[in-house]
């Protein structure tokens, strides 16, 4: 797979916070469009994705 390889040289040349920010906001999108939560858990870590609803504005 060569995402992850991508990941990291997105990392070194944009900085950590724009690459989470943007695959933070990708899982975000996927959790909607699935209409579903995302759960991931590792002996690394958790991240659990959960869905919001937008407040509208008046």
């Amino acid at each position: 797979m060569q995402l992850p390889d991508a990941i990291a040289a997105d990392i070194k040349a944009h900085g950590l916070e724009k690459v989470a920010g943007v695959l933070a906001r990708t899982l975000i999108a996927l959790a909607h469009s699935q209409q579903n939560d995302i759960q991931f858990n590792s002996d690394r870590g958790n991240v659990f994705i959960e869905r919001i609803t937008p407040k509208q504005k008046n």
